[in-house]
């Protein structure tokens, strides 16, 4: 097994996924590799409902490339619940068009910071630059937060905090992936290639489809 993989399982309690890792192209790899360590050690990687939202919004993307990258995540998910825990799956249509889970995941690292050690698997910049300086936080000590990018191979590697890429980071701020309310049109009606994501999604269409639709509406 890797070292970082063993460090991330061992020295954390808590593993969290972000979106940008979930819609990557080696997240497979990375699922593949990682299963058999959690099962062995009783963990499972926790999927916030802002992410699960977030996923089920980009599904419903005008971009074709985004709403492939969903879509695969999506079904890898489900086809692993065995080690993916999902925070809360009965999400509704205006969560679906509003999740953001950047916030969520800086609030919840920063009130269980005392309670547990926390991993966040990214790869988006900011939201890696803003996890890690949470640990430079004197007012609110607690223990160790660990950010993780998932790598071109679908390795991960471990990110630590350096104050001194700020100013440099700061002058090209690009960060990778897909977060927020995507600025074009959401088509919330996808073609599913896959029958676990056609299955999930499906359920959430037929459930909210018509609510869906009508904040559409209002959005635009």
């Amino acid at each position: 097994m890797k070292q970082e993989m063993i460090k991330l399982i061992s020295e954390n309690q808590v593993i969290m996924l972000d979106t940008s890792v979930a819609m990557d192209d080696q997240f497979k790899i990375f699922v593949d590799a990682i299963e058999m360590p959690l099962m062995e050690n009783r963990k499972k990687i926790i999927v916030k409902s802002a992410v699960w939202s977030e996923l089920l919004r980009h599904i419903g993307s005008s971009d074709p490339v985004k709403q492939r990258r969903a879509t695969t995540a999506v079904d890898i998910i489900g086809l692993h619940h065995n080690i993916f825990e999902i925070g809360d799956s009965e999400v509704n249509a205006e969560k679906i068009l509003r999740a953001f889970a950047d916030a969520e995941f800086l609030a919840d690292l920063m009130i269980h910071k005392s309670c547990y050690t926390q991993a966040l698997l990214t790869n988006d910049k900011k939201l890696c630059r803003d996890a890690n300086k949470l640990n430079e936080q004197e007012s609110c000590l607690g223990k160790q937060i660990s950010v993780y990018n998932l790598n071109a191979y679908g390795n991960i590697e471990y990110c630590p905090y350096e104050s001194e890429v700020d100013n440099e980071e700061n002058k090209n701020p690009e960060s990778i992936v897909y977060k927020g309310i995507p600025k074009e049109s959401c088509n919330l009606i996808p073609i599913v290639s896959s029958s676990a994501a056609a299955l999930t999604v499906g359920v959430i269409i037929g459930k909210y489809g018509k609510q869906i639709l009508k904040l559409i509406k209002d959005v635009a």
